[in-house]
């Protein structure tokens, strides 16, 4: 899953140390999401899993985990508000991905 041109690159200059070869289920993890996740973030989650790194980003993993050491949070517990969010604030364009409505298999949510 590491084909991504920019992860591929990122590996170059950051070695993945936790997460490598993390292996999801993509297609289940799209279905309870209801939406397809772009695939730079797949591939980064394939080499280097959720996480910070160091206080200059955090990696959500696509959803909850229990009992885990340090949870990064999880895109599934933020969807909701961030479809709200679309929804009200003003002047801002519907996302692509709306709730029940998949790009098409192989696309990503911002091309």
């Amino acid at each position: 899953m590491t084909e991504h041109p920019d992860i591929a690159a990122l590996a170059h200059v950051m070695a993945p140390t936790f997460g490598v070869d993390e292996a999801l289920d993509w297609p289940s993890v799209e279905e309870r999401l209801d939406c397809r996740l772009p695939s730079d973030y797949k591939a980064f989650m394939s080499l280097y899993g959720g996480g910070g790194i160091d206080d200059l980003l955090n990696v959500f993993l696509p959803l909850h985990q229990d009992g885990i050491q340090w949870d990064p949070g999880a895109i599934e517990d933020e969807i909701s508000g961030a479809r709200a969010t679309w929804e009200h604030t003003p002047g801002s364009t519907t996302p692509r991905a709306q709730p029940g409505s998949h790009p098409p298999l192989g696309s990503d949510i911002r091309t």
